[in-house]
């Protein structure tokens, strides 16, 4: 292994049962390793990913007789040209409960009677694991799926297809159809625990329902697996009875019932009413997994499927508490063939195609509802020399299952086996067809098989053929407690890597590849002739020292919250002069250097002055400073860079002039720099653009004129909901020019984490750390307490001393219509002709008079570090209410996942709403920081929005989601760049924007 990164948690004492021993012994891992070592070789046709979901419980069981293990986690195995694992566990609502409770909490099996809280959803989706639509579906057939992400394995959460699933329950093994893409589910108790009710649907390939048919079962019973033909769908029932009175006692939701016979129901696939099914029996026997079924030539139905006389879950025993002994129960695969118009509902005699106790059967997918002829499966060969005295000990007294993999060929009944050792054990397969063949069987079969005498999982290592399909020729070792179920069923499946398109290369493009750091002889040989004309004083060799003070003290260049270096300059040149800036650029295109030219870098939530490219000269303004102009009649100042919003409200004051700068919430960095990259303030002219190509010495603002009369307004609203008429109202007044400039919008962690109140801080403290974050229900006690709303905008009224009586009454009569609004103002009326002062207003937790403030720096240190950071994600939205609080209900679960709090700081406009999120974090909690940015992107972007702005890190992330039109724009950039800048030493990478030549969408 060449890196990993695990976190375990502490080890707890389970019961010593079978289904905590062994590979089933809780992991307690997330993490992921990469670099496998792989022995033999990776065969050229399997490319993309192995995933399997499995049990994993975290605490020892709520009820200590509890025969099933609960908890979920999902991996996995990800072949390029290497292998690598990864490993996370699914975050389902009963996850998130029991670790916030540090105890287990649900009770038996599909029993809420015997929970120790009432859940909304109980499942630990870890049944089974499909790809679907461009997600990952992590499958238990008693609640709908929970949805992943393919990549990082992030939950993203229930999944109901938009809102279209009609039943409360959903399969753990739906259908795919080769030829129409479309899934093939059902879910049975699907109006709740003890209901007979079946609900079949089909799903379109892009997620919506083309069918939905109401089902009644013959028993409330179990329908673990269903079989799909061209025309017919199938559903085995399990004779496993519910009894809701026997779950309401404490009993089990199951109960064998060996009078009851196997169901076998058979249903039209497309157009069926709910009249059309037909339900055959067969004797009192347990049906377990689908191999395929399709139609004959006489148009029969035939079904091969796993098959027992016994009870296989003997743990759930009859009414008289008898069940089979586990080395007793024999499952083979059997055919059924029956003709769908027959009235006769008795199955005929079945077929065994195979005696020796199976399971798991699998198929090449491209055959399935079709005549097939390969099928792949686990077998229990006592003959092949497994040594069950040497393997016992780890087993916790429980029964091995099946020591070897097995192919049959359906025509000849001919069956091959791969037995992978003396202690080993093998998991379910997957068969992963050869690239490029069409021919059924011609691939191989993938399974992990878990040697018990090493307690490490490999794949088969063993050279040779079997038959049609190859055995996957390689070992993967990993050290941890990671497969397999012992008696539990896990689900596993394979998704090759699909071709490269333009998008996915641009996606994929790192910086390197784009623009490669230079090399540090060429980086001397150009600090070496700027110092002649700057001055060696003002040329940094290294990005330790040079920088403007920071608000530790310290003067180092690059991203100081931060731990990694990806985006650390190599230097810094602090020209004084246009004509010095020119020099510098020169030398930078003679030695090909690339430049990151910054103002003042003091921008840290969006990566201060880190640079795009790693090893970049910074090119710091900071040295031209001076003030040009302020002209007090026509309400404008020309500055260079190195002003700050300090340098120009002092120069404003000492001039005695009636202006009021548009200044943003802190006031350390450059006018021309936070004007030029998007920034905004807090007076009425706050909005700003800038261009990449080329680097600008000087810039004209407008300054407002102070006003005769001014309020400050703060409204509260004491619902979360009603962010929704809230925002409505305010971008009304800013359309129709009642309100100037733009509101604040904070919410109730921001009001609290910003108060004065030294008991609030006091109660917050407790989960002000790292790892952690307020729960909304001690949110909602503080609210409570101090009368506080749950969201508070903040904005001014500025105008003359006639027009701020009636501006104040619009505004109240624009909010009254907010159940329970408060509305807090501080007046100052004025005098006509005469101007207001920003020295009589003082200073203000927001800067509406123009009065900077380095105030809000602190902030980053609230989560009890020092050295403390934050990172910004600013999505631009219409600005509806709904639409805001839609985003925000999902950045706000994704950052809740994260372990974060979500600061508000929205800001309105008449015609968009910037959705800022803030996240402070502790240096050390960068990672996961940054993980929740990307997830708050990518989420935005399905959404259908961008961000206004964007930290240095994720600049290529977003011009890659801009991809209208094969990436025009990103096109007519390049195109562009190459004219202004052909060399591209002007801060490659800025706002995602390169030369052609370093775009792979120009090749």
């Amino acid at each position: 292994m060449s890196a990993s990164s695990l976190s375990q948690k502490s080890r707890l004492d389970f019961p010593d049962r079978p289904q905590f021993s062994g590979f089933m012994k809780p992991c307690g891992v997330e993490g992921e390793v990469f670099n496998l070592e792989v022995r033999g070789e990776i065969p050229a046709d399997i490319d993309g990913t192995f995933y399997r979901v499995m049990p994993d419980p975290q605490f020892p069981p709520f009820i200590e007789d509890d025969p099933v293990s609960h908890g979920t986690r999902i991996y996995p195995w990800i072949k390029g040209r290497r292998v690598s694992f990864k490993q996370r566990y699914v975050r389902t609502e009963k996850f998130n409960r029991e670790r916030e409770a540090q105890r287990a909490l649900l009770g038996k099996y599909r029993n809420k009677f015997t929970d120790a809280v009432e859940f909304n959803t109980r499942t630990t989706a870890n049944t089974n694991v499909v790809h679907f639509n461009g997600k990952l579906l992590a499958l238990k057939e008693d609640a709908p799926p929970y949805a992943l992400d393919p990549e990082t394995l992030e939950t993203h959460g229930l999944y109901t297809f938009d809102g279209q699933l009609p039943s409360l329950t959903f399969t753990a093994h739906p259908k795919f159809c080769p030829k129409t893409g479309e899934m093939l589910c059902f879910g049975y108790e699907a109006k709740g625990d003890g209901t007979p009710d079946i609900c079949y649907y089909r799903v379109a390939p892009d997620g919506k329902f083309l069918e939905v048919v109401w089902l009644r079962s013959p028993i409330v019973a179990m329908i673990h697996d269903f079989a799909v033909t061209e025309n017919w769908v199938i559903f085995p029932i399990i004779p496993l009875l519910c009894d809701v009175e026997r779950m309401k006692q404490g009993g089990e939701h199951w109960q064998w019932s060996p009078e009851t016979p196997f169901y076998l129901g058979v249903l039209p696939r497309n157009g069926a009413k709910s009249a059309d099914i037909k339900w055959f029996t067969y004797n009192n026997s347990f049906p377990g997994h689908i191999s395929n079924a399709y139609e004959d030539k006489y148009g029969n139905i035939v079904v091969d499927l796993g098959l027992s006389k016994q009870n296989v879950f003997f743990w759930w025993p009859d009414a008289n508490g008898n069940a089979p002994e586990p080395s007793s129960i024999h499952s083979q695969l059997t055919r059924f063939t029956l003709d769908p118009q027959s009235s006769n509902r008795e199955l005929g005699n079945a077929e065994v195609l195979q005696d020796n106790n199976s399971e798991f059967y699998r198929i090449d997918d491209r055959f399935a509802t079709q005549v097939y002829r390969h099928c792949y499966f686990d077998l229990m060969d006592p003959t092949l020399g497994t040594d069950f005295q040497a393997i016992a000990p780890q087993l916790g007294g429980g029964y091995p299952l099946y020591n070897s993999l097995a192919h049959l060929d359906v025509v000849t009944r001919k069956i091959e086996t791969y037995f992978p050792g003396r202690t080993h054990m093998v998991q379910e397969p997957v068969f992963i067809p050869r690239r490029g063949s069409t021919e059924e069987g011609d691939g191989y079969v993938l399974a992990l098989a878990n040697n018990y005498a090493s307690m490490s999982r490999e794949g088969p290592s063993q050279a040779g053929p079997i038959r049609d399909y190859e055995v996957l020729k390689s070992l993967f070792a990993f050290s941890t407690h990671a497969p397999p179920s012992f008696y539990i069923t896990t689900g596993v499946t394979y998704l090759p890597k699909p071709p490269i398109s333009k998008k996915d290369l641009f996606d994929q493009m790192s910086l390197p590849s784009r623009s490669p750091a230079p090399d540090a002889q060429s980086v001397k040989n150009f600090l070496d002739q700027v110092a002649v004309l700057l001055g060696e004083e003002h040329v940094s060799r290294d990005p330790e020292h040079g920088a403007l003070k920071g608000r530790l003290g310290e003067d180092s260049y690059g991203d100081g919250f931060s731990a990694s270096d990806n985006n650390q300059p190599s230097g810094a040149v602090r020209p004084r002069s246009v004509e010095e800036v020119q020099h510098a650029v020169k030398l930078a295109n003679i030695h090909k250097i690339p430049l990151w030219t910054i103002s003042r870098g003091k921008n840290l939530g969006y990566g201060g002055s880190g640079a795009a490219v790693k090893g970049s000269v910074i090119l710091d303004l900071h040295r031209m400073n001076k003030i040009i102009e302020v002209n007090g009649e026509y309400g404008y100042a020309i500055v260079e860079p190195g002003v700050s919003f300090f340098d120009l409200y002092e120069e404003i004051q000492r001039k005695g002039l009636a202006l009021w700068p548009s200044v943003p919430a802190i006031g350390w960095g450059s006018v021309l720099g936070n004007t030029v990259d998007r920034g905004f303030g807090y007076t009425p002219n706050g909005e700003h653009s800038q261009s990449q190509c080329g680097i600008v010495t000087k810039i004209g603002i407008h300054i407002t004129p102070a006003p005769e009369a001014y309020a400050t307004v703060d409204v509260s609203v004491p619902r979360e909901e009603d962010l929704i008429p809230l925002v409505g109202i305010l971008s009304d007044l800013m359309r129709r020019s009642i309100i100037l400039n733009s509101p604040s919008i904070a919410n109730i962690f921001r009001i609290a984490l910003t108060s004065p109140v030294p008991e609030v801080q006091a109660k917050l403290a407790e989960y002000m750390k790292p790892g952690s974050y307020v729960p909304y229900d001690v949110l909602e006690e503080i609210r409570l307490q101090y009368g506080w709303g749950f969201w508070k905008a903040y904005f001014s009224l500025y105008g003359s001393v006639e027009m701020l009586p009636a501006l104040k009454k619009t505004v109240e009569r624009a909010f009254s219509s907010i159940s329970g609004v408060k509305i807090n103002w501080r007046e100052f009326p004025g005098s006509p002709e005469k101007t207001i002062t920003a020295a009589e207003i003082g200073e203000e937790e927001i800067p509406h008079s123009g009065i900077p403030t380095l105030a809000p720096l602190g902030l980053v240190d609230t989560r009890g570090t020092k050295g403390g950071a934050h990172i910004d994600y600013s999505p631009i939205i219409p600005p509806s209410g709904r639409e805001l609080y839609d985003w925000y209900l999902t950045a706000k679960q994704r950052t809740i996942d994260a372990r974060f709090d979500l600061f508000a700081d929205f800001h309105v406009y008449p015609r968009y709403v910037v959705g800022i999120e803030l996240v402070i974090y502790s240096i050390e909690e960068e990672e996961r920081a940054l993980a929740l940015y990307k997830h708050l992107m990518e989420d935005g972007v399905k959404q259908g929005y961008m961000a206004y702005r964007t930290h240095v890190k994720f600049m290529d992330d977003t011009a890659a989601k801009q991809g209208f039109n094969d990436f025009a724009f990103s096109r007519f950039t390049g195109l562009l760049k190459d004219t202004l800048d052909p060399n591209g030493v002007l801060s490659p990478g800025k706002s995602g924007i390169w030369n052609s030549a370093k775009q792979p969408l120009s090749n």
